[in-house]
């Protein structure tokens, strides 16, 4: 389950994703249209649904099996250029034609920092006060020059356990065109010395692109606030807290002896 749908699999094979809100039921419309044409220009397979009944979103289950810290530790060198791969083959694609495929144009970033500002409230006084001096020093940039996946983060990834080679990515519920950067800024997840290895990877990466990305990433941990405040979950809050001190947006807490 992830912040947008439900995922049930059926016993044969198939994948139901029901939307928990209109706007990723628009998604799914949308992803009906684009994702059979986006296919084709992939090096790796990616759903192809089959329906849209009501909030339910249907394709059937792809081969592979999560991303995780032990598939990045056992395969690291083989995952990083695959994953690199299937950026660079995203970002290469024409936004017009993105477009014209019935894919739309989200600005992320704005996205983003509009659950900054409903969110602040959440916080403590002292966190309120680091996470404007944090907001402060945020570019703000958002180079929209690509088409992206918006949410590429590794529990959207499959891997061959045989292979160790990337097969598969799910979730296009955030495709669309907007900055490269967030595709990069996702592979933090997995720690700095993964993403950078991405990074290293990626045909049009400069220092520019590298520093956006590492400030998109702080700013995506905002995003599971605004889910645990809109759902008054309190479990999920104090993760997404835990989460914002992790990345550096707000002080990190140091238990005494």
């Amino acid at each position: 389950m992830g912040f947008g749908s439900i995922v049930h699999e059926t016993p044969d094979g198939y994948i139901r994703r029901e939307a928990r809100s209109p706007e990723v039921r628009d998604a799914f419309a949308r992803q009906l249209q684009f994702l059979p044409w986006l296919a084709r220009a992939l090096p790796v397979a990616v759903p192809l649904p089959e329906s849209l009944l009501d909030n339910v979103l249907v394709y059937r289950r792809l081969p592979g099996e999560i991303v995780g810290p032990e598939s990045v530790a056992a395969h690291a060198d083989s995952l990083a250029r695959d994953i690199a791969g299937f950026i660079t083959s995203l970002h290469s694609i024409p936004i017009g034609d993105g477009i014209a495929s019935g894919m739309s144009a989200p600005n992320r970033t704005e996205e983003l920092l509009s659950c900054f500002e409903a969110t602040l409230s959440l916080l403590s006084q002292e966190d309120q006060r680091a996470a404007r001096a944090w907001r402060e020093g945020f570019s703000g940039l958002d180079r929209s020059s690509a088409i992206i996946h918006g949410d590429l983060w590794y529990r959207n990834l499959l891997i061959d356990t045989d292979t160790g080679r990337l097969c598969g990515v799910l979730d296009f519920d955030n495709a669309g065109a907007g900055d490269p950067a967030w595709d990069l800024a996702a592979q933090f997840h997995l720690g700095f010395e993964f993403a950078r290895r991405i990074f290293d990877a990626y045909p049009h990466r400069d220092a520019d692109l590298w520093n956006r990305a590492k400030e998109l990433f702080q700013l995506r941990q905002f995003e599971g606030l605004a889910w645990s405040a809109h759902h008054q979950d309190n479990a999920e809050l104090e993760e997404s807290i835990g989460k914002l001190r992790a990345a550096g947006v707000l002080p990190r807490v140091i238990n005494p002896r």
